[in-house]
């Protein structure tokens, strides 16, 4: 009997991944704060736009091949270690190409008091960042989240520690670049360790990587080539009506509409947190349909719970970091109704709709069509594109918010009605869609009487009224909820 992998749980998997994401976004605030307060205004803009450049040709190396593993992947535990071997070996091949061909490029670019040899060294750690892709999908597959998700921290802070002692022998981007490609490789060691450590079958780096293990390897990268597709789309969701609210209402309007943006953008990571830990469980039985409708009905009640959370969370933090960070012109702009929190309240529809559709769209990895799942997300965002055409002349930032709300939910829509789940459990559907329409109206009333005797232009009254207004959805998953955080596996 073949022993199949029954340790990954979608519910589990995503707390710790949940967790860990929320940490780094915590420590990614103190690492920018230690570069903020010991560089020049124009030495601080260089480097962020250094990182991100380095950053942008880091993630091709990712190309979408952990996604493509886990269609590779045969659903048992002795498979884990050839499919991880298979697709370091595809990352290292695209790392490779992608550093020779980046020496030529970053040899002319002149860059005031930054040597090219120093940008060399950031692209250099961006390719290891992304190579660590194969590592922790394979420890997923092992049912080990919680140590990707340990990876994840102490990546941040292996970084933050760099940066620290970088600032300290002298705050300048040079050694900022240097401490960034160090951090990379202590990452990359690190997560390698806990890769190698908790693996089935024991490689050295050095046999991963030999001659046999590039066999095979350029049809993993065809193979990946359409969640390669999608990895670079789905990043456009909230872009593209910046892109339109620039055309239609001018740059001021882009950075009221930011703002809010920047948290829904931090928010985000809790439905990709739970992508990424129901794609190994679903993964292990790919071929039974059943177990993937399982997977996803009993991740439900966790992610209304997520949902009930969030949303009052979210709104809190934007009040404190709206409040004491961002100055009042750009929350508190004069003529403009909707900006800070109240622009933030028509944004968080559209995450809550993220929350929704989260397993409806990533069961898509797993269907014979590897190109369905990028289709979808284009379709989805042409969606969101039209929309914003519409709305955003005649309503200003307001229809910013509504199209790409709608975004998300023709993203949810398309997922489910064209996924393989679509006959299984009619009652689910109705749960989802009747959470998010309820979400959905509830928090476009609350921001249009945002002036009412209820609300009374207060966050604090509107966290309340949301709480307790949305707390009969969660009573009703309450019995589920209980058993999936008290040692219930999934």
């Amino acid at each position: 009997m073949v022993d199949m992998v029954k340790s990954p749980s979608t519910n589990r998997d995503s707390y710790f991944l949940i967790s860990a994401n929320l940490v780094v976004a915590l420590l990614g605030v103190v690492s920018q704060y230690l570069i903020l307060i010991n560089l020049e205004s124009i030495e601080y803009g260089y480097w962020i736009l250094l990182l991100d450049a380095t950053l942008s040709v880091g993630i091709l190396v990712d190309f979408g091949i952990p996604d493509a593993m886990i269609r590779l992947w045969d659903g048992t535990r002795a498979d884990v270690s050839r499919v991880v071997k298979r697709g370091l070996s595809a990352q290292t091949l695209l790392g490779s190409v992608i550093l020779v061909l980046s020496i030529p490029v970053i040899s002319i670019l002149d860059v005031e008091g930054v040597s090219w040899r120093y940008i060399l060294f950031m692209v250099f750690g961006s390719i290891l960042l992304y190579q660590l892709g194969s590592m922790r999908i394979g420890l997923r597959m092992l049912g080990r989240a919680d140590e990707e998700a340990l990876a994840l921290v102490v990546d941040r802070i292996l970084f933050i520690s760099s940066i620290f002692i970088a600032v300290n022998v002298g705050p300048n981007i040079p050694n900022l670049a240097i401490a960034f490609a160090t951090s990379s490789i202590l990452s990359f060691s690190y997560t390698y360790w806990r890769y190698h450590h908790n693996s089935p079958e024991s490689h050295k780096l050095v046999e991963y990587l030999n001659r046999k293990s590039f066999d095979g390897v350029l049809p993993l990268i065809f193979a990946a080539s359409p969640f390669a597709v999608s990895l670079f789309l789905f990043p456009l969701f909230g872009r593209v009506d910046k892109f339109i609210i620039a055309w239609s209402e001018g740059v001021v309007q882009v950075a009221y509409f930011n703002i809010p943006w920047l948290v829904i953008l931090s928010g985000l990571a809790v439905p990709r947190s739970i992508r990424q830990a129901a794609l190994p469980d679903m993964g292990s039985k790919r071929s039974d349909t059943s177990w993937k409708g399982k997977v996803v009905e009993k991740s439900w009640p966790f992610s209304t719970f997520l949902i009930w959370i969030g949303v009052p969370s979210s709104l809190l933090i934007a009040e404190l970091v709206f409040s004491y960070i961002f100055p009042d012109r750009l929350v508190q702009p004069s003529g403009e109704k909707f900006a800070g929190i109240r622009l933030m309240v028509c944004l968080l529809p559209a995450w809550v709709w993220s929350m929704v559709g989260a397993l409806d769209l990533e069961v898509l990895k797993l269907e014979k069509s590897s190109i369905k799942y990028s289709t979808i997300i284009g379709s989805s965002l042409l969606i969101n594109l039209v929309m914003g055409i519409y709305l955003i002349p005649r309503m200003g930032i307001l229809g910013a918010a509504i199209s790409s709300m709608i975004g998300f939910v023709s993203l949810f829509l398309i997922s489910y009605w064209s996924g393989p789940l679509v006959r299984q459990n009619p009652l689910l559907f109705i749960k989802k869609c009747g959470t998010g329409v309820f979400y959905s109206v509830l928090l476009f009333l609350i921001a249009l009487d945002w002036n009412s005797p209820i609300i009374n232009q207060s966050i604090y009254r509107a966290i309340v009224f949301i709480t307790v207004s949305t707390l009969p959805i969660v009573m009703l998953e309450f019995s589920a909820i209980r058993m999936r955080l008290f040692g219930v596996r999934t």
